[in-house]
């Protein structure tokens, strides 16, 4: 019995620093949840605990527009801290970490309303947005399991939900609607054009109908024997900018009109021949039947991004004279996309800002310039 003493001993000490240490980070813990509460005047009984992996204790980064994550003690939960009514989530606190401001505050940038709709930045699904009222006022927005929101139609879609951007740029779905990516992983921003026009991802956007059309025929400065505007084995001929004869003129069956040697040849691997943009529906009349009629309808390239346009003047005012992304405001995460003569304001997702010189959504580290600075 006498031996067992110093063993039982032990374990009761064991025992007993466990409960210390254990009773010591509840004490932790309780004060970490003390402090919040008394500083932001909340009652963490009231929240739900959420999955997070909280590796410090504290509030965290923006879930979207209208909650935070708050971390009383490292683990795999965090409470749910909702905004109240006239409130938004902005990273502007201790760390720049979430808390909830009224949203007219100064400090507001990400989730601030400036047009009818906008993106929640904070939510990399698409799936939540901000409807905003007369005098700036958010109301926290969300579509249906399985759809994202589309900002030119204002309606949640299954079309953009099924659109995964892997790249920046400007791609075609159909004859009246593609859209654009601001970068990998970003919401896709659907243009849909109007009666009247055709989507044209090579001219970034929705464009006149007569914008991919070919252009009648018109006599150059070149006299001479001239190629044809649109099939490959006719030629036209011109004197002092005026066209001579009665039309077209036809190659030999199985030949090409060249206009670099000014004559037809068999070899067609010398000429470029016109090709119909594939939204083109227009009927044209072919003169000559020869083979060397290749005309084709090609896939539509997406469009590259051009040199930035901001030169931190009149910035935050859109102008839509030409198809693309422009930098807005003051703000390195926001930018509008012209397309058709009408611009849809928006958002880089977070931790992604808008580069003015590449005109796309990009990390802080690789921003070359932000110009609306």
């Amino acid at each position: 019995m006498e031996a067992t003493r110093p063993i039982i001993l032990l374990l009761s000490l064991m025992v007993l620093g466990q409960t210390k240490a254990e009773s010591g980070s509840s004490n932790i813990t309780s004060n970490v949840i003390a402090r919040f509460e008394a500083s932001s005047g909340l009652d963490l009984r009231q929240s739900s605990q959420i999955p997070f992996q909280c590796t410090s204790p504290g509030a965290k980064s923006c879930l979207d527009c209208g909650r935070y994550p708050f971390c009383a003690s490292a683990g795999n939960t965090a409470y749910e801290i909702s905004c109240g009514s006239r409130q938004v989530c902005e990273n502007a606190g201790a760390g720049g970490n979430g808390i909830c401001l009224p949203f007219n505050d100064a400090r507001v940038s990400q989730c601030r309303c400036d047009a009818r709709y906008v993106d929640d930045p904070f939510d990399a699904t698409g799936n939540k947005y901000l409807t905003c009222l007369v005098g700036g006022e958010p109301i926290l927005s969300q579509c249906p399991t399985g759809q994202v929101f589309d900002f030119t139609n204002e309606v949640c879609s299954t079309t953009a939900a099924n659109i995964i951007c892997t790249d920046n740029g400007v791609f075609s779905l159909t004859c009246s609607q593609g859209y654009f990516c601001s970068g990998p992983q970003a919401v896709p921003l659907i243009l849909q054009c109007l009666s009247g026009e055709l989507f044209d991802a090579s001219q970034g956007g929705c464009v006149p109908q007569n914008a991919v059309t070919i252009p009648p025929f018109a006599c150059g400065t070149e006299d001479g024997a001239v190629v044809d505007n649109l099939e490959c084995d006719a030629f036209r001929v011109c004197m002092a900018g005026t066209e001579q004869g009665t039309g077209k003129n036809c190659c030999p069956t199985g030949q090409v009109f060249s206009g670099e040697l000014m004559r037809c040849t068999t070899d067609p691997s010398i000429v470029t021949c016109p090709q119909l943009h594939p939204c083109d529906n227009t009927v044209y009349t072919y003169t000559c039947s020869g083979s060397g009629t290749p005309i084709t309808n090609p896939p539509i390239p997406p469009i590259t991004p051009g040199p930035g346009t901001g030169t931190g003047v009149n910035c935050s005012a859109p102008t839509c004279s030409s198809n693309g992304a422009f930098p807005y405001t003051s703000d390195c995460k926001r930018f509008y996309y012209c397309s058709g003569g009408r611009f849809f304001i928006q958002k880089c997702t977070t931790r992604l800002y808008f580069d003015s010189t590449q005109r796309v959504c990009t990390t802080l580290e690789k921003l070359t310039g932000c110009a609306c600075i």
